[in-house]
């Protein structure tokens, strides 16, 4: 019951963490929009409202830091898992008796783990099993992460070249695009290694003796992968087959 104590606590820290990454969101759209007006206006231009094109940057580096924040916690829940310290049925049961936390965004973090039939199937997983549906996970995560991070630094690239070429009335810092390409590339090149490492570590895993295929494919098959990323899902289902 100690470890479900402490995740619990870590759960309540993360809820914490996230409200405080969206209020500041917040203030950074509060204090763009400001600066962004107060400009137009001590200048008379419309120049300085190019400035509210920020915000878009600033939501994807918000997005980044919440999938990161998440990413972390499941990692941990992720290795008391493996350690059988706690089961995710059993853990969903203790989130929802908590009338403290706000239920739809706990929902929704949970929404995010492996999912049993029941506690007793869970329970009856191997150490292996495990191993295999955790290592899926983290690739996951990381897929999501990396994939936030290009998509950021692709955003603020573009936009930080158009304001600078408005605001300045230049061409020059148009170029600055040039570096979206670049990105794209090497987001794919990341990828590849990334599925390419994954498939090795899970595809040896899936070979001990007490990992069972079909828990592997149920386990996985409940994961949500996210727009985009089906493909890698399928990829990990069939090493499996």
């Amino acid at each position: 019951m100690a470890g479900y104590r402490l995740l619990l606590d870590d759960t309540a820290n993360t809820l914490i963490r996230r409200a405080r990454g969206f209020r500041n969101l917040v203030v950074a759209v509060v204090l763009v929009a400001f600066g962004a007006v107060a400009g137009a206006v001590a200048l008379l231009s419309l120049r300085p409202l190019v400035i509210l094109s920020l915000l878009g940057p600033a939501y994807v580096v918000f997005l980044w830091h919440d999938n990161r924040v998440l990413a972390d916690w499941r990692r941990s829940l992720a290795d008391a898992w493996q350690r059988r310290e706690i089961d995710f049925s059993a853990f969903r049961q203790a989130l929802g008796a908590n009338q403290a936390l706000p239920s739809a965004t706990v929902q929704g973090m949970l929404a995010t783990l492996p999912l049993a039939r029941d506690l007793t199937v869970e329970q009856g997983w191997s150490a292996g099993t495990r191993a295999a549906i955790a290592q899926a996970l983290e690739v996951r995560d990381s897929g999501h992460t990396e994939s936030l991070a290009g998509r950021g630094a692709g955003v603020t690239s573009v936009t930080l070249a158009m304001v600078f070429a408005i605001l300045f009335r230049t061409w020059l810092p148009l170029f600055g695009c040039a570096l979206v390409p670049v990105l794209i590339l090497l987001c794919a090149w990341s990828r590849r290694r990334r599925m390419s490492r994954a498939v090795t570590r899970i595809a040896g895993l899936l070979q001990v003796g007490d990992c069972a295929i079909d828990q592997y494919r149920e386990g996985l098959a409940a994961l949500d992968w996210g727009a985009g990323a089906g493909c890698d899902k399928v990829r990990l289902l069939d090493l499996g087959v």
